[in-house]
């Protein structure tokens, strides 16, 4: 069975994915000269309409159950619905509400789930031998990201690898240990480290080996990232979110992983679970607003993608063609102008629902069907709003 991963390599603000296709698996894209610009000042707190009491984030782990079933996780829980809404036609008018309603929903969902007990995600969290952590919760924020998704189709374990440059080799042997082959295990393993001086990149995927539906992660430590806010917890749940993207297909003949990226744009790959890290990670409003904020800017792409303009966002969107998307030079655009696509979309139909299109293509839908169901409106129509939305926003934070 092949793969094809999802690939982090984060340079100064945050993750640069580019997911390999079974081809060219474990290549990797940089990010290249991206960086934060700028502190970014706090905004106004929750929008008064938006009548949602969301509590901090409970630090209570779920413990994880054992499970060696080798189909994916599906669990029904009752859906957390949103008390409050955007409609499409309102986004341009309500800019300033949509990601207050996207962050209160997410964090709904969290602490609503997080009370829910029996998560049957098995989780595994290694640490290299030699590597010191800066962030100690990694396995909490895991457990958060398997809660969030609880009731979609999810892996059935996780393994998460933490370790630095000099624990790459240990990396490579864990995952053959779990069932990979070397070479692969060898190019995974080098994916956040590439050399001896750089080892601060994350990637990750659903599949190892035999094991269709096992979620792996490997995160690079470099104490030099220590001070990246988005290192403590939104990282973690993104990643995790690149595992629970593929686990509708679990025992597709073309395989999970490698049917996932052949059925989503780039902008939803990437926009997705960015959005989940860091929505669910941001337990204060004012904390999520900034860090979207700088992670926007630090993906600024310079050149032809400088104006930002709803036509330019609108080109992207037409070319983010599901498989062909992945590696191309504009992928790093799933960060910004997709993480806002998401947020916008969670503004409208919930926290959740760019999962949903996953699931609907897993039944056979195209995007496009996909999107319609979930959204009751035609992609044709909404991203012509969508870039004329994600235009502004972006404009102001470079304004």
């Amino acid at each position: 069975m092949k793969y094809g991963w999802v690939f982090c390599v984060v340079a100064f603000v945050g993750v640069s994915c580019s997911p390999s296709s079974d081809d060219a698996a474990y290549s990797t894209s940089s990010n290249s000269g991206v960086g934060v610009t700028s502190a970014i000042e706090s905004q106004t707190t929750l929008a008064a309409s938006s009548g949602m009491a969301v509590a901090p984030t409970t630090t209570t782990a779920i413990a994880p159950t054992t499970t060696t079933a080798i189909t994916p996780t599906t669990t029904t829980y009752p859906r957390v619905t949103s008390p409050v809404s955007v409609r499409f036609e309102e986004l341009m008018s309500r800019v300033d509400d949509v990601p207050a309603i996207a962050w209160e929903h997410s964090q709904a969902i969290l602490n609503h789930n997080l009370d829910v007990p029996g998560s049957s995600v098995e989780l595994e969290v290694k640490i290299g031998p030699t590597t010191d952590l800066y962030f100690e919760e990694n396995e909490k924020a895991l457990r958060d990201g398997s809660a969030f998704w609880q009731g979609y189709d999810t892996p059935t374990r996780y393994i998460a690898l933490f370790y630095n440059a000099a624990d790459r080799p240990w990396a490579e042997r864990q995952l053959v240990e779990y069932g990979e082959q070397s070479d692969r295990a060898r190019a995974r393993a080098g994916g956040p480290c590439p050399d001896e001086m750089t080892c601060t990149g994350a990637n990750s995927g659903l599949g190892i080996g035999i094991h269709e539906s096992t979620g792996v992660g490997v995160f690079g430590i470099s104490q030099a990232d220590s001070w990246d806010a988005y290192r403590t917890g939104g990282l973690q749940i993104h990643e995790y979110t690149h595992a629970v993207q593929p686990a509708a297909w679990v025992n597709n003949a073309r395989g999970a992983q490698d049917e996932s990226n052949r059925s989503a744009p780039c902008w939803l790959i990437e926009g997705s679970a960015h959005f989940t890290g860091i929505s669910v990670a941001e337990n204060e409003y004012a904390s999520y607003l900034q860090l979207r904020n700088s992670q926007v800017r630090g993906r600024h792409l310079k050149g032809e993608f400088a104006d930002y303009s709803s036509e330019k966002i609108f080109d992207y969107y037409n070319a983010s063609v599901p498989y062909l998307c992945i590696g191309q030079k504009d992928y790093n655009l799933g960060y910004s102008v997709g993480f806002l696509t998401v947020e916008a979309l969670s503004a409208v139909a919930g926290s959740q629902s760019s999962m949903d299109i996953y699931k609907s293509m897993s039944l056979g839908n195209s995007f496009e069907e996909a999107f319609q169901s979930v959204y009751e409106v035609s992609w044709d129509e909404a991203k012509s709003i969508l870039a004329t939305y994600v235009s502004l926003v972006i404009g102001r934070l470079f304004d």
